[in-house]
Formats: structure tokens, sequence, C-alpha cells
């Protein structure tokens, strides 16, 4: 689940997810502080990409930048410049491609709104698969 945020800059995720998924430490805002709500500075650590399908099925890439957070938040801003755009409407809404028409539904949980993102975990590179060589 990830949580559709306004006041949020970035694309954020805890760093204790998808740890499958390797952190690039290259971009230019690693190291970088953020200011949570309640003013604390919390370090960036690098992106995350995860790739995964919504609940419509619909296959997405988003960068995370990672944090220590506790839990995904989506910024609503960076996703409308990446072309999109975003009802919210009584129990529920949704983020629309304006160019596919794709619609990713978003709900409301806890008064805040989340979409799903059923992330592609990558297959451990040291297990060997069933029935091959060694």
């Amino acid at each position: 689940k990830v949580i559709g945020e306004s006041g949020a800059a970035d694309c954020v995720l805890p760093a204790s997810l998808f740890k499958e998924v390797p952190i690039n430490t290259t971009g230019a805002k690693v190291g970088r502080d953020y200011t949570a709500a309640d003013g604390e500075h919390i370090a960036n650590m690098g992106v995350r990409t995860l790739i995964g399908n919504t609940s419509e099925g619909s296959r997405r890439s988003i960068a995370f930048e990672v944090a220590e957070v506790t839990r995904p938040l989506a910024s609503l801003s960076k996703i409308v410049k990446a072309g999109h755009r975003i009802v919210l409407e009584g129990s529920g809404g949704y983020i629309e491609n304006t160019v596919s028409k794709e619609r990713t539904a978003m709900y409301l949980e806890n008064e805040v709104y989340v979409f799903d993102l059923y992330v592609d975990i990558p297959a451990s590179q040291g297990f060997p698969r069933q029935g091959a060589k060694q």
C-alpha cells in the first residue's frame, strides 16, 4: 500500500522494505535531508526503483527515494508532473495517465488516500534453479 501524499516533495520508501531491490546511491539527492512533519531531519540514502502491477493489472515503475520513514509515500505533485491527473472524491478516487487514460484506483484507509502496487521481487542471485546444472 502506498500513501498518496500531497505534502511530500518526493516519493519515499522505508529502507526496511524491498531489500532485494538494490539502492542506487549515486543520485543527486543522496545524503540530503528531508524534514518530517514533526521537524525531524531524515537522510536520503538513495533510490530504489520498484516495478510491479496495480490492482487493475497495469505495469508501473516508481523511483522511490529511500529514507527512514514508516510507510511508502507517493508525492502527488511528482505523479502530476509525470503526466497524470489525480481525482479524489468521497471514499476513493484515481490516478489517470493523461495519454493512455489508464487509471489506478485510490481508496481511503484510516483517512488517507492509498493505492496498491504489487511489486516484482527479483529472484535470489545465489540460489540455483531446480534442475539446473551446477
